[in-house]
C-alpha cells in the first residue's frame, strides 16, 4: 500500500499550541486518527463529524483558522499544511 509516511523523519503535530506529537501516517485518516485521539478528547469539544470548527494548524505566519466540518479537517491538514511542510522541509518521504 502506498501512503505518504515519514521513514526517517517524523512530521511534527502543529495542531494548537501544544502538541508537537510526531505524526507518523500523514494520510487524510492519520491525522483524523490523531486528532481524534490527542486533540479532541474533550468533552466540551467532542469530535463529530458534522460539528464545524476552526483549523487550528500553525504555520510560520500563524494559525490557519479555516472553518470546516471536523470530518474534513484530516484532509485538509493533510493537503494543506502537511504537503506544504514536506515540500518546502523535504523531510518526509513516501514509501
Amino acid at each position: 500500500m502506498n501512503r505518504p509516511l515519514a521513514s526517517s523523519y517524523y512530521t511534527p503535530c502543529a495542531w494548537g499550541s501544544q502538541c508537537s506529537v510526531p505524526l507518523d501516517d500523514l494520510t487524510p485518516a492519520g491525522v483524523s486518527r490523531h486528532l481524534k485521539e490527542h486533540h479532541f478528547r474533550d468533552p466540551a469539544k467532542p469530535w463529530h463529524p458534522k460539528n464545524r470548527g476552526h483549523c487550528e494548524w500553525w504555520e510560520a505566519d500563524g494559525q490557519c483558522n479555516k472553518d470546516l466540518n471536523y470530518a474534513s479537517f484530516g484532509k485538509h491538514v493533510a493537503a494543506r499544511h502537511i504537503k506544504n511542510y514536506c515540500s518546502r522541509s523535504g523531510r518526509c518521504e513516501k514509501k
